[in-house]
């Protein structure tokens, strides 16, 4: 359970911040949303006190009073919201409520995704205007009766169309870093996207499109559409694709039963979430770690005696040092940043989309070998978040020569 939660029943005009009893459950949705450039309501050492008793309604920004609506209509008395329910300026609790995320995610009850706003002032409960009408035409019925056919617009968009920052046409809050575990590790999510709602659970998917007489889609189908993985973490240590849909074709993953046969599958599923995560963006780059413990944490049950260090797991190691920057980018871009904040050797180190040689489990035959690795978090309790500087590897092979190669533009005459 999370320490903090906000009850949203206190009264219709405030809600208020709680601290949960350790060992005690009580369903809560959690809110998965954008920020934006700054937040005009957060929890700070100096409001602690006031927010425990009291927070007016008329001070939450859009998105967090349009969750607090949801939780109401669904009788859920709680809601979790990481600005009111973490102390932004205290970075211990900052650091523990962090490490605490893969638990928070799972164990709530529902996620709200706020899909389609760009920041937690824009809200999520509204009507598009692309869905305006355009235009109605008379149309002559079969039994001679005349009706109207109202024309509205819409946009079809592929999943491998580039917006304009090529994040593949990808919602606001899909292009954040922090999001992608927060939509992983929930068990239910209610999704609010630009165009429909969609429905998501471990047994059941269903959305509708903002035209309340569209038919039903799916959650894959929103997956194509937003450009985003449709792999889900169960509870239950089940990592799950979902089965194959008119949409798409997919596969189910249960690492329960025949481990070992399993296991390179396993580890194809991180890279498929590192390369998802390393397209993200995040405010503050030092997060980088951080905002993905809660899937490590989770894939260090799943994957039982392997390690984690600085992004890499020791059993593939080799494979996973072999990581490269994506497509479109060389070595002269600007990827790393100002900050340390990883190792070099670690794809964490990086401010750009990486990708590792696809299906390389099967046939990956390493010329060296590990030796040792050793990465320090910050805050013992913390385990897969920030990182002392003086991490380090030692390896054992052999080395040959190397040379910078040099790349021209063929054809290139002016």
């Amino acid at each position: 359970m999370p320490t903090r939660l906000i009850d949203v029943s206190s009264a219709p005009t405030h809600i208020r911040l709680v601290k949960v009893t350790p060992g005690d459950y009580t369903p809560y949705i959690a809110l998965s949303y954008c920020w934006g450039e700054t937040h005009p309501l957060v929890t700070e050492k100096q409001s602690l006190a006031q927010h425990m008793d009291d927070i007016p309604i008329t001070k939450l920004p859009w998105t967090i009073l349009d969750a607090v609506k949801v939780a109401r209509w669904l009788g859920v008395q709680y809601i979790w919201v990481d600005a009111l329910c973490i102390v932004q300026d205290c970075e211990h609790d900052k650091e523990l409520e962090m490490a605490r995320m893969q638990q928070v995610f799972q164990n709530a009850y529902l996620t709200i995704v706020a899909a389609q706003a760009r920041s937690c002032r824009e809200g999520f409960l509204k009507t598009d205007n692309h869905w305006n009408e355009l235009a109605a035409l008379p149309v002559r019925c079969e039994n001679g009766a005349v009706g109207t056919m109202h024309l509205r617009a819409r946009r079809a968009r592929a999943a491998d169309d580039d917006d304009d920052d090529g994040h593949h046409g990808r919602e606001p809050v899909h292009e954040r870093g922090w999001t992608l575990q927060e939509v992983l590790l929930s068990p239910r999510l209610l999704v609010y996207g630009r165009t429909s709602v969609v429905w998501k659970c471990f047994c059941f998917d269903q959305g509708r499109t903002c035209n309340p007489s569209s038919s039903p889609s799916d959650w894959n189908g929103y997956c194509a559409a937003a450009g985003l993985t449709t792999i889900r973490l169960c509870p239950s240590g089940r990592i799950v694709q979902p089965a194959a849909t008119v949409t798409m074709p997919h596969l189910r993953l249960f690492p329960d039963s025949a481990y070992a046969e399993l296991l390179p599958r396993l580890y194809r599923v991180w890279e498929h979430v590192v390369q998802d995560y390393s397209n993200r963006r995040l405010t503050n780059p030092a997060d980088k770690p951080a905002a993905l413990a809660g899937v490590v944490g989770y894939f260090q049950r799943a994957l039982r005696d392997d390690t984690y260090v600085a992004g890499l797991w020791k059993a593939q190691f080799m494979h996973e040092l072999c990581w490269t920057v994506a497509a479109g980018k060389s070595a002269a871009d600007d990827v790393r940043p100002d900050v340390w904040r990883a190792p070099s050797w670690s794809w964490l180190s990086v401010d750009a989309a990486v990708a590792f040689e696809a299906n390389a489990h099967t046939w990956f035959e390493p010329a060296a070998r590990l030796l040792a690795a050793e990465a320090v978090p910050v805050v013992a309790a913390a385990p897969f978040s920030r990182l002392r500087r003086g991490a380090w590897l030692r390896l054992r092979g052999c080395l040959l020569s190397a040379w910078e190669a040099c790349f021209y533009e063929c054809y290139n005459y002016s």
